[in-house]
């Protein structure tokens, strides 16, 4: 360092202040970068939890399917749907741990697809009427893998108000309802049971799922501005699975008594169908809230790579500014007093040589070598201010070169 130049200190001294700022933002970024991997695993759980739940709506129609032709195509519905969710499992089982390892020290080894895709085959294999029991165990199987992805996916611990109120609906609240409306329909002929399934849906279910989803669209501007879609499109999908599900509640709390069981049996089929139709939109939806997550924080990780660029280019610019103010005028410095040190030496050795050879005055002679040793001091004063100016590299010739 001692034989760097003041340009070369100068340019260190920005370069130490720009490291800290080079710390700062590696930690911003890589904040910014895990913001975005978090609602990319989101997604990626909402992937996995559609054709899951089409599964799901497929085996429950085959479990509330009447005897005859229709029974058949329900099940090859449902062995459509199981292909599509083989599909979802190569593509995201092992991310969203639906691993041996994963699913076990969670006691859920039963959950995987191979072994819910074999139990199915012998549900099917017993047809309609006697494979309801089977049917409703394999849905409530299905409801717990649900559970299980949100649980991994990040869902369940999304940061944000409205995609968190919506996530509850699609994690939560209309999988639970999922499992109650078939229940209704099963438990039909029983008052007791039937008017406690129907006091659960009115006050647990679609209450729940009504206030999570207002909560959504209510807090939505909040968070990187209002979504074009969320509430021109979950209003009236909210508003049909409402009136739907009061209905169908209104008449299993009256099933056994005065309700027709064929109106009933429609009324639950319609309940189920905008239940599902409601989880599809909210599934939409929370994608779009997911994704603009996503667009604002790659956008903020762009400006902020921006504005440091452009603090650390600003500090190498005003240490550039900084180094000229000062090496400039200590250059003219040093091409003045060069020359003029190299004179004085001269001129003093002149005087020494005359005064030397006429007069042989001691005085003057001391008093030469007196100024002669200053000249040569000043001389070197210039060359160790050269270095300092300009390195030893650039620096003017020493005072023994010359």
């Amino acid at each position: 360092m001692q034989q760097s130049s003041v340009r070369t200190k100068i340019v260190l001294i920005a370069a130490s202040f720009s490291l800290p700022l080079g710390v700062l933002l590696y930690l911003t970024v890589a904040n910014i970068n895990l913001r975005i991997d978090f609602a990319r695993k989101e997604l990626m759980g909402t992937a996995y939890l559609r054709p899951l739940t089409s599964l799901m709506e497929d085996v429950q129609g085959f479990q509330i399917q009447t005897p005859g032709t229709g029974c058949a195509q329900s099940a090859q519905k449902v062995d459509a749907s199981f292909s599509r969710m083989e599909e979802a499992d190569r593509r995201f089982g092992i991310n969203l741990e639906f691993t041996p390892e994963g699913l076990g020290k969670r006691g859920r080894s039963n959950l995987t697809v191979a072994s819910l895709r074999q139990r199915w085959n012998g549900i099917k294999a017993a047809g309609c009427p006697a494979a309801e029991a089977g049917a409703a165990a394999l849905t409530a199987d299905l409801r717990a893998m649900i559970t299980h992805a949100g649980d991994t996916s990040n869902l369940i611990l999304d940061p944000d108000l409205d995609s968190y109120y919506l996530m509850d609906a699609v994690v939560a609240a209309l999988p639970q309802t999922f499992l109650r409306q078939p229940a209704i329909l099963r438990d039909a002929n029983d008052p007791v049971k039937a008017n406690v399934h129907a006091a659960i849906l009115r006050e647990a279910d679609i209450d729940r799922i009504v206030s999570s989803v207002k909560t959504a669209i209510n807090e939505d501007p909040s968070f990187y501005g209002s979504s074009a879609t969320l509430s021109a499109r979950m209003t009236p999908a909210l508003a049909k699975y409402e009136t739907a599900a009061s209905r169908f509640g209104g008449l299993a709390a009256k099933s056994g008594s005065a309700s027709p069981p064929e109106e009933l049996r429609t009324a639950g089929g319609e309940s189920i169908a905008a239940s599902y139709a409601l989880w599809r939109t909210a599934a939409d939806e929370l994608d779009a809230l997911l994704e603009a997550r996503i667009r604002d924080s790659i956008s903020y990780r762009a400006w902020a790579l921006s504005l440091a660029g452009i603090a650390i280019a600003a500090s190498y610019l005003l240490s550039w500014i900084f180094m000229r103010s000062i090496t400039r005028p200590l250059d003219g410095l040093i091409r003045s007093l060069g020359p003029g040190a190299s004179l004085l030496s001269e001129c003093v050795n002149r005087i020494s040589d005359v005064k030397g050879a006429e007069s042989k005055n001691v005085e003057a002679q001391i008093i030469c070598e007196e100024l002669n040793a200053h000249a040569e001091d000043m001389r070197k004063a210039v060359y160790q201010l050269s270095i300092h100016v300009n390195g030893a590299t650039e620096a003017q010739p020493s005072p023994v070169e010359a």
